[in-house]
């Protein structure tokens, strides 16, 4: 993975251009999975553009830091006092007969 970065400035009326390049090492993972699972993996990926790499990454990401989706904290107080009650459950006349000790 690298990561670029082009600064411009300009000092006593002369223009500058600096361009960084970093170059970060990711460590790797070895996957020993099994055709018909890496075939449902690269369809993943495929459908999402990305590589099989970025895919793996991404769902083991989500796996071990889970966040909530976008926009979940708006949804705070939508709901009133009372709206999920659980409704009349009525009366059973006859009961499930059950095993004895």
């Amino acid at each position: 993975m690298a990561v670029e970065y082009t600064y411009n400035y300009t000092c006593q009326n002369r223009k500058y251009d600096i361009y960084l390049l970093w170059r970060l090492k990711m460590p790797q993972i070895s996957l020993y999975i099994d055709k018909n699972t890496l075939k449902k993996v690269e369809g993943a990926a495929a459908r999402r553009h990305i590589s099989i790499s970025r895919w793996v990454a991404e769902q083991i990401r989500a796996k071990v830091e889970p966040t909530y989706p976008v926009g979940f904290e708006q949804l705070f107080g939508s709901l009133k006092d009372g709206e999920l009650a659980r409704p009349d459950q009525g009366v059973s006349l006859s009961d499930t007969a059950r095993e004895s000790f």
